[in-house]
């Protein structure tokens, strides 16, 4: 069975931006406890340095949720993170298919696209270009694919997660391949994309 990745944004806290991940230690040494808990990655966004990304693998979403319920450790973890997070951007659940993320966060640089399908788009419409697409990418780019799938708390966001050598190959993608913005400018006609960077730190486990 794939793993759940949790995936947020966050605005850093000025410990954050002076310290990183120290700052939020305990978050990491309570996940590295937790039953369900397989992996964790954070890094600063190349885009904005102001932000900051973690990726967190579950075995399964519920394994979360569990965490979530734990009245006696969650509220440690929330205390301790919130010294990291000024302000949570968003948070998202999702199931990647092919279910192995972790070429792409391990790569020099990893891409992590948010799609937003437009109200009444039709989805069927957006996984026929877009899958097509993405297999294309990963067959042809030498690219690290992490996976997509569809987000847990609302079907019309899809998350995406690839592995490149780096932003200037990234940048150079769309004259190398004309098909890729051609593809893309199908997909904006029924969604909307955030696409962000960041170099991850693998933190402990699998």
């Amino acid at each position: 069975m794939a793993p759940c990745v949790e995936i947020f944004r966050a605005a850093a806290t000025d410990l954050y931006l002076s310290e990183g991940t120290k700052s939020i230690q305990p978050v990491l040494d309570i996940l590295n406890k937790t039953e369900g808990h397989i992996a964790s990655y954070t890094g600063t966004e190349v885009q904005d340095p102001n932000y900051w990304w973690a990726v967190i693998v579950w075995e399964t979403v519920e394994h979360h949720h569990a965490l979530i319920n734990n009245t006696e450790v969650y509220p440690i973890l929330r205390e301790s993170l919130n010294k990291g997070v000024a302000k949570f951007d968003f948070m998202l659940h999702a199931v990647l298919a092919p279910g192995d993320p972790y070429p792409a966060l391990e790569a020099p640089l990893t891409e992590l696209a948010m799609w937003k399908l437009h109200e009444g788009a039709d989805k069927t419409k957006f996984t026929d270009i877009f899958v097509p697409l993405l297999a294309k990418g990963i067959e042809k780019l030498p690219i690290q694919p992490g996976g997509w799938g569809t987000s847990v708390e609302d079907a019309n966001k899809v998350a995406v997660i690839l592995g490149w050598e780096s932003m200037e190959f990234f940048k150079s993608i769309g004259a190398a391949y004309p098909w890729i913005p051609e593809g893309i400018a199908e997909l904006k006609k029924l969604s909307e994309a955030n696409v962000r960077h960041a170099v991850f730190q693998k933190h402990a486990k699998y």
